[in-house]
């Protein structure tokens, strides 16, 4: 739009910028909580954990073999 008294471009930015400054109380709660999301699957407390530890990776865990051809869980529901 064109305004003989005011830079449309000025006018913009200022508007942009009220804007984010309203929309920040909620991005610093956004932030906030996927913060606290993070800490609770990465560093969780002793009542979210295992008694196990550290479980260390490997090429092959628990008890199922995943190279064999008839392997339980292939066929399902449909096993008898």
């Amino acid at each position: 739009m064109e305004s003989k008294t005011h830079d449309p471009v000025k006018a913009t930015i200022l508007n942009i910028a009220e804007w984010m400054k309203s929309e920040e109380p909620y991005m610093d709660g956004i932030t906030a909580y996927e913060e606290m999301e993070d800490d609770a699957l990465l560093e969780p407390d002793a009542e979210h954990s295992t008694p196990l530890g550290q479980v260390p990776q490997a090429a092959e865990k628990g008890s199922i073999n995943q190279d064999a051809i008839f392997a339980p869980y292939i066929y399902g529901r449909y096993t008898y």
